[in-house]
């Protein structure tokens, strides 16, 4: 298993371009609704070690993707459990952002905590 990565993913779509109400809608439903919906366009894994690897998948390569993620015991990137996971959940066979929330450091996650939202 490899140690640390850095994780990213841009999607296919805009949510405005999934429903054309999106401003109008909750936090919750742009979530639940709309993100599994946007499709992967592009990722990119940085891996950390004494020579950092770089890994692009794009759309269609969903699930190595996921496989890759799999390999490492820290992932760090902004929003990625609140985006980029779901982004990629219809791809994955389970709830993923709790299969992969212990494993990850979501830079938003720990900006809101130590601003207190």
């Amino acid at each position: 298993m490899k140690n640390i990565c850095f994780f990213d993913l841009e999607t296919k779509y805009l949510f405005e371009d999934i429903n054309a109400e999106y401003p109008d809608l909750s936090f919750n439903e742009r979530k639940r609704a709309i993100t599994p919906k946007l499709g992967l366009a592009t990722a990119c894994i940085l891996a950390e070690g004494s020579k950092p690897e770089i890994f692009y998948f794009d759309e269609g390569q969903e699930s190595n993707l996921i496989e890759a993620l799999e390999g490492f015991y820290l992932i760090i990137g902004h929003n990625i459990l609140q985006f980029d996971y779901p982004v990629l959940s219809p791809h994955f066979n389970g709830a993923i952002v709790s299969h992969f929330s212990p494993k990850s450091l979501d830079t938003f996650e720990y900006l809101k905590n130590v601003t207190k939202g």
